[in-house]
């Protein structure tokens, strides 16, 4: 399939030449969008992990200062959701460093939940 390289000015949009592309990574909302630059491509997955992790970390902290059982119930499959998607889709699109760096994280905040889990049940 052939795409198209254009640019868009105040007025018009030049057709500038026929490209192709390949390996680019498909953004789906109410439309689709792919993207074929690596760096655009790595600071919007960026954005969207550290968008998933700093919503676990309010909800960590919303577990650690109430009794709350179902939020606490509710961390742990989502750090292991994120952790599957990480892996499975934005790994290639990644730089290794960065996966190892997310997949830390999500270690550590894995072994937070557990902590507090067991500080839980150790005061009953």
């Amino acid at each position: 399939m052939d795409y198209f390289l254009v640019y868009k000015t105040d007025k018009k949009a030049k057709l500038v030449k026929r490209v192709t592309f390949t390996d680019g990574y498909s953004f789906a909302r109410k439309f689709t969008i792919t993207l074929y630059n690596p760096e655009m491509t790595r600071y919007i997955l960026k954005k969207k992990i550290n968008s998933s992790l700093k919503s676990m970390i309010n909800l960590y902290l919303m577990c650690e200062n109430d009794e709350d059982d179902a939020a606490r119930e509710a961390l742990i499959p989502k750090v292991d959701f994120l952790r599957s998607v990480l892996i499975e889709k934005y790994a290639f699109y990644l730089s290794r460093s960065d996966v190892e760096d997310y997949l830390n994280k999500l270690d550590k905040m894995e072994k937070k939940v557990g902590m507090l889990q067991s500080k839980k049940s150790r005061s009953l």
